[in-house]
């Protein structure tokens, strides 16, 4: 049937118009903004400072402001509430992933610069000075992944540990990648595993349905971004979370494989050394809680990686009341006064903030060996937040509830 006139005109304006768009688009990428705006928008913001545990010096980190294009744009993943570099195989920018660009260490009291060699073109991590403030480990990340360096802090030589890819992926302000051990040479970290071969593909034709099971009961139904929503999702979430812990000799670069592969949360050794509280997520996974949330199991182990105690195995946590908090063990942490001695709290509500009762929450200690049960130091009226030890007339606790 022959088109009207009318119709005719119509498609060649629309084919016009799509003409017009695509030269539009290439008439105007991006454009930088007037001098003095770029001026006063580039401006550096004041340096961090990192002071040695002896005061003998100190470390101003410099931060990058505003991250380039290239690296907003750089590909990533989107898994149970975290989003991953594809890259780095670290944190997708965001405030647990702070980027800086340069360090300048100074000697105290008299103010001596004290020049570092960095890598070029950096892209720092947080640094973590030895207890003896005689060295600082730092990262860098790169196209090929992150890289783990020592820097000395008397003479400003800096070194890359070969072979190291530390895996970037944490989960909250407590959850670091490097740590340093008591004997100023030996690091705790989290590598990216050496065996763990490609990245999985999506398979062409789906093996099944993506299936969420209820678990019979009510509860809140907050809603959360970036939050897995297929079988696919899950074996990328275990492909860039899952890390291998390994010892690295600061002094030799020798790296020692400690325990099983797996997605660590959190790794704290005890003031004596000689142990280590060890948290880590497993599966079932779900579709509607970040990985927070996820199943995890809490142990101690000695310095092996042999398991000596274990403080929790907690479930999928999707019965939370709003304004609630998980049941079991939560808040954990050593008592820095002791040689290993555990320190948490656990709700006394069910974690239900409705509930009306005497005192909300308990803390409790265990102390090594872990063959005794635990100790219930005290009760709190309030929600417990936090716990700090100080020393005033003896020994004296500080607790944060509300």
């Amino acid at each position: 049937m022959p088109r009207s006139p009318a119709l005719r005109h119509l498609s060649g304006a629309c084919l016009l118009l799509a003409f017009a768009s695509a030269a539009f688009a290439d008439d105007f990428p991006y454009h930088a903004a007037p001098a003095e705006v770029r001026e006063q928008l580039n401006a550096l913001p004041p340096p961090q400072a990192s002071v040695s545990p002896q005061s003998d010096a100190v470390l101003f980190i410099q931060e990058l402001r505003y991250p380039p294009i290239a690296e907003i744009a750089q590909p990533m993943q989107r898994l149970a509430g975290i989003r991953i570099d594809e890259l780095t195989n670290g944190l997708h920018l965001g405030p647990l992933s702070p980027s800086f660009i340069s360090y300048a260490l100074k000697r105290l009291p008299d103010g001596r610069d004290v020049p570092l060699q960095l890598p070029p073109h950096a892209r720092l991590g947080a640094p973590g000075w030895s207890p003896d403030g005689s060295k600082i480990a730092f990262t860098n990340s790169t196209s090929r992944g992150i890289e783990l360096w020592i820097a000395d802090a008397a003479s400003g030589r800096t070194r890359r540990i070969a072979g190291v890819r530390i895996n970037g992926v944490t989960f909250g302000p407590e959850d670091h990648a490097v740590a340093w051990l008591g004997d100023n040479r030996t690091l705790l970290v989290r590598t990216v595993p050496s065996n763990r071969g490609p990245r999985p593909e999506a398979p062409k034709i789906p093996t099944g349905p993506a299936v969420q099971e209820s678990l019979g009961n009510s509860g809140p139904a907050p809603t959360y971004e970036d939050l897995l929503a297929s079988p696919q999702d899950e074996a990328l979430f275990d492909y860039y979370a899952t890390s291998q812990l390994a010892y690295v000799d600061a002094a030799t670069n020798a790296v020692t494989v400690l325990g099983e592969p797996r997605i660590y949360t959190l790794i704290d050794p005890s003031p004596d050394q000689r142990h280590l509280l060890v948290r880590w997520l497993h599966r079932p996974y779900s579709y509607q809680l970040p990985a927070v949330d996820f199943p995890e199991i809490v142990e101690i182990w000695d310095r092996r990686g042999q398991p000596e105690y274990r403080l929790a195995d907690l479930p999928l946590a999707g019965q939370v009341p709003l304004a609630g908090v998980r049941t079991g063990p939560r808040g954990y942490g050593w008592n820095p006064a002791h040689p290993a001695t555990l320190v948490w709290a656990e709700a006394l509500d069910g974690g239900n903030p409705k509930l009306q009762i005497a005192h909300r929450d308990r803390l409790l200690t265990a102390a090594a060996p872990f063959l005794a049960p635990p100790l219930e130091v005290f009760k709190v009226e309030n929600r417990f937040r936090g716990w700090s030890f100080c020393r005033m007339a003896g020994r004296s606790w500080r607790i944060t509830s509300g």
